[in-house]
């Protein structure tokens, strides 16, 4: 099975969402993330999924994107990350553990030290990664 993506060679600072619309919420998250990186030197980077994973698990349900991806990019590229990632969100990534999304995607092609989700954001198959997942890490 592949995924991404590309390989960063410095420790990151990382954001994790669906940012289709920099409402509070999504600044609050991503200003945490550029602070985090900003403090311990480090890069910064913003993970978002296209298209909207609901528009894969549930099409009927999928929300109406308040930006286009691009012009969400553009806010991404004003608030001052260094690297915006866009993940392909498809069958196939969607089938990967959270544990395998952790070890091979967070630590291993994105040295990330830092890792900024809101309060409502799961990842992995059957969304089994939540944020007490990510703290268990001790690498985080």
């Amino acid at each position: 099975m592949t995924f991404t993506i590309f390989t960063l060679g410095k420790a990151s600072s990382i954001c994790l969402g669906n940012f289709d619309g920099i409402h509070r919420a999504h600044q609050k998250i991503l200003l945490a993330c550029l602070d985090g990186a900003k403090r311990r030197n480090l890069v910064s980077l913003a993970f978002t999924f296209d298209p909207h994973p609901t528009k894969i698990l549930n099409p009927k349900r999928a929300p109406l994107l308040l930006l286009l991806l691009r012009r969400s990019e553009k806010w991404l590229q004003k608030l001052g990350f260094d690297f915006i990632l866009e993940q392909k969100f498809d069958r196939s990534f969607m089938k990967i553990s959270a544990e395998n999304f952790i070890k091979n995607v967070l630590k291993k092609n994105l040295h990330a030290k830092v890792i900024v989700i809101g309060p409502n954001f799961r990842f992995g198959f059957k969304a089994e990664g939540t944020a007490e997942l990510l703290k268990k890490e001790k690498r985080f």
